[in-house]
C-alpha cells in the first residue's frame, strides 16, 4: 500500500499512533505486506518515522519516505 501524505497538515498524537499501529494487526493477519508513507513535510515525515517504530513492534512493515520513487522501490 502506498500512502500519499503530501497534503497532510495535522498528525495524530503519540498515543493515537500506537493505537493505529495496534489496529493494523488484522490487516497484517489478512496479508497486508507493507505500507509506504510519502511526504515532503519534515514534521509529518518525522511523525511517520515514529509510526514506523510502533508498527514494527506489532509486526507491520511500514516505511516513511520523502520521494515516491524511493517508496515504490522499497515496496517492490
Amino acid at each position: 500500500m502506498l500512502v500519499d501524505a503530501s497534503a497532510v497538515e495535522g498528525v495524530p498524537s503519540t498515543a493515537e499512533l500506537r493505537i493505529v499501529a495496534r489496529d493494523m494487526l488484522p490487516m497484517v493477519d489478512h496479508g497486508l505486506i507493507a505500507v509506504g508513507i510519502v511526504t515532503d513535510n519534515p514534521f509529518v515525515y518525522g511523525v511517520a518515522r515514529m509510526f514506523v517504530v510502533f508498527a514494527d513492534a506489532v509486526g507491520a512493515k511500514v516505511g516513511a519516505f520523502k520521494k515516491f520513487d524511493d517508496a515504490q522501490q522499497w515496496l517492490a
